[in-house]
């Protein structure tokens, strides 16, 4: 645990410096010329762009306002009339994972994710649990730095829709949309594995890189970013009842911005000051 914790340390470390050196030069070219109104305004107008960088292939982050932005794609048809029903597990997944039962499929890798999220200062917590235990169910809900998790379509004016992934699912019966979610940064988890070599060396890996579990829905137990409200994976415990809502969901293939935000009571905090901490 401490060996992959250490290694996200230092992935951070080394992003944060080339962010700084990013925004450096970034605040240098949006420095105008002394009287000149244009140059302001120019600079005004790229304030955004200039603020945004790239951490890793498919995600940015924007240290100033608080947010890391990762490219997304939607992943299932919600418009074919033979199959209205789309049931979800997830609402964010990895390519060859779990698209049939998720909102969007995410190419990022998942720990890139993490480490991203890590640069905002936030605290990687624990995913949620599960067990039966009789007729009965055990619920252990997520921890970690409560974040805002926002979906974002363009237009081909380039204005922005924004939405909540609730709004995006209903109830299967009812058609009522799904109650609003908080949402924590999870953090999946590291699994140590005995390798097949003959030295039977233990192998440790991030466990969102294989099972593709980003932003949760039920509760697989692995996820980078989840709903605080544990819902079993098994039809048998919790019976599946949440869809996509048909009016809302863009087509397959749809181009869409996941923004996670820190959420007010995180505010402020610095990877420095975590690092110190941690020291």
């Amino acid at each position: 645990m401490n060996r992959g914790l250490n290694q996200f340390r230092l992935i951070t470390l080394a992003t944060l410096v080339v962010f700084t050196g990013l925004m450096a030069i970034g605040s240098v070219r949006a420095q105008p010329a002394a009287g000149d109104e244009s140059a302001t305004e120019s600079s005004s107008g790229s304030q955004q762009s200039e603020e945004l960088h790239t951490a890793f292939p498919g995600v940015r982050i924007d240290t100033r306002q608080g947010f890391v932005e990762i490219d997304a794609s939607v992943a299932i048809d919600a418009h074919i009339e033979e199959t209205p029903h789309i049931y979800l597990e997830l609402v964010a997944c990895s390519p060859d994972s779990r698209e049939h039962e998720s909102l969007l499929v995410i190419e990022a890798k998942p720990s890139h994710i993490h480490a991203a999220l890590l640069l905002l200062g936030l605290d990687a917590g624990a995913p949620g649990q599960w067990r039966a235990v009789g007729e009965t169910v055990e619920r252990v809900p997520p921890t970690g730095s409560v974040v805002i998790v926002e979906l974002v379509t363009l237009a081909e004016d380039g204005s922005e829709t924004l939405a909540k992934p609730h709004e995006w699912i209903e109830h299967v019966e009812t058609g009522n949309e799904m109650e609003p979610m908080e949402w924590v940064f999870a953090g999946s988890r590291f699994v140590s594995v005995r390798g097949r070599s003959d030295r039977g060396e233990v192998v440790e890996y991030y466990d969102a890189d294989r099972s593709g579990t980003i932003l949760g829905l039920a509760t697989f137990s692995s996820e980078v970013v989840a709903p605080t409200r544990v819902i079993s994976d098994l039809a048998g415990v919790d019976d599946p009842v949440w869809i996509a809502r048909r009016e809302i969901v863009p087509v397959r293939g749809t181009a869409v911005l996941v923004r996670i935000s820190a959420a007010e009571e995180n505010a402020g905090k610095s990877e420095t000051e975590e690092v110190d901490a941690a020291n």
